[in-house]
């Protein structure tokens, strides 16, 4: 009934949630680009994406993903809060934590902008990946090396749309206000449907 929690455990809880959010993008980044070269590059392969080169850009994303955020959540561990210290979403999020603070929080909100030029960025990656993809598998001769083209990428592609579709919604809308239900379903979906159907 008391759905309270510490600003620590806030704070705490942001840090996982984002670092395990960004580990999850920068992974479907890498994964786009393992099957591209899968694709488009078929003979050269196993030549390129070798198990320790898996093994580096796996431990790269996780490094990646949990260092990133840590410089913003510390700046934000320094900020006063006042006020009813009431946040309207399932999970404690940057921008409403942020409005609880009593002071400028334009610093913040810059390393706010550069993670969405970020996201953008990877998301176009992963498209123009994807694009590049189907022009070489719809050049495939048989319709069974298509077809198997095809399944090779539909999982991977799936997870992309899901994850980088809702936090597309959740973390670039700028000033644009969603009703809290919808919040919550967006945030669900990256949340819990795109790890969940992550191949």
């Amino acid at each position: 009934e008391k759905r309270t929690i510490s600003i620590t455990g806030c704070l705490l809880q942001m840090y996982f949630f984002h670092s395990l959010g960004n580990t999850e993008g920068v992974l479907l980044f890498t994964m786009a680009i393992d099957r591209y070269i899968a694709i488009c590059k078929p003979l050269r392969y196993q030549m390129i994406m070798t198990p320790r080169l898996s093994a580096q850009l796996s431990a790269g994303c996780c490094i990646f993903g949990f260092l990133i955020l840590l410089p913003e959540i510390v700046m934000i561990s320094t900020l006063p809060f006042c006020g009813p210290n009431q946040i309207h979403q399932i999970f404690c999020d940057l921008v409403p934590v942020l409005s609880l603070a009593c002071t400028d929080t334009s610093m913040i909100l810059i390393e706010d902008v550069i993670h969405a030029v970020a996201i953008i960025i990877t998301t176009l990656i992963i498209a123009l990946s994807y694009v590049r993809i189907v022009i070489v598998i719809l050049r495939i001769p048989s319709a069974e090396g298509r077809q198997k083209a095809f399944f090779t990428c539909a999982g991977h592609f799936t997870v992309f749309l899901i994850f980088f579709g809702s936090v597309s919604l959740m973390y670039l809308r700028f000033n644009v206000t969603y009703p809290p239900v919808l919040d919550t379903a967006i945030a669900l979906m990256f949340a819990v449907l795109a790890p969940f159907f992550n191949p």
